[in-house]
């Protein structure tokens, strides 16, 4: 018997959600509805769901944070978080991508719409579940480890946060080929928008900081995009 992936919704006011958990249970999937955070975090800890959809604005707390604490975490630092708020400008949803977030979504949406993007969402992660078993890729000193998630200059462990992680597996899977900007969003953060943000700038900064001379193998190709040689 298949099981069916349960989705966490938390937000403040839950006769709101009424319409979106009757269009994802009518759709297959199991939900948890709440509108306390702890409780939220601590279903997600317990990882007894599969993905998260989180409204950023409550008078309760602050649905960003959450994202950036959950995203700390490194037993959940894969896991798959949408975020929503009713003012929907440019820089909520760039910050949400670059704290980790796999999509955000605009207040008041069609329940369909977000039903689309979480389906999207689970369809590639299981595919990413099937990449895990790829063997591990080296360069120079470089080591990833797609299982395991983790990279290595040498001996020493690098700590990547999960979207830089995601990055440097997408470039060094493309080894020595020039990846546009707008590609990168699409694939590895499912940005289907016009490429108007700088996320994909700052996730290649922080990583350049983080892998030390290895980060010199990172070339900018300035108005077109990034590659790894």
């Amino acid at each position: 018997m298949k099981v069916k992936k349960k989705i966490l919704i938390l937000e403040s006011k839950i006769e709101s959600s009424a319409e979106v958990v009757n269009c994802l249970k009518g759709s297959g999937y199991d939900t948890d509805l709440v509108s306390d955070f702890e409780i939220a975090i601590q279903i997600m800890e317990n990882k007894s769901v599969d993905l998260a959809v989180i409204e950023t604005l409550s008078s309760h707390y602050d649905g960003f944070d959450i994202c950036k604490k959950i995203m700390s975490n490194e037993d959940l630092s894969n896991f798959p978080i949408i975020l929503m708020n009713e003012e929907g400008s440019e820089l909520d949803r760039v910050l949400a991508l670059e704290l980790g977030a796999l999509d955000f979504i605009k207040k008041p949406f069609n329940p369909r719409e977000l039903l689309l993007r979480v389906r999207n969402i689970l369809t590639a992660k299981t595919s990413e579940i099937k990449k895990t078993q790829e063997q591990i890729i080296q360069i120079d000193k470089l080591v990833i480890d797609p299982e395991k998630r983790r990279v290595k200059i040498g001996s020493e462990m690098v700590k990547l946060a999960n979207m830089e992680f995601n990055l440097l597996l997408y470039l060094a899977r493309r080894y020595g080929k020039l990846q546009p900007r707008i590609k990168i969003l699409q694939n590895v953060w499912g940005y289907s928008n016009n490429a108007n943000s700088r996320t994909v700038d700052t996730h290649i900064r922080r990583i350049r900081e983080k892998i030390g001379i290895m980060g010199t193998r990172l070339e900018t190709v300035r108005g077109f995009g990034y590659r790894f040689r």
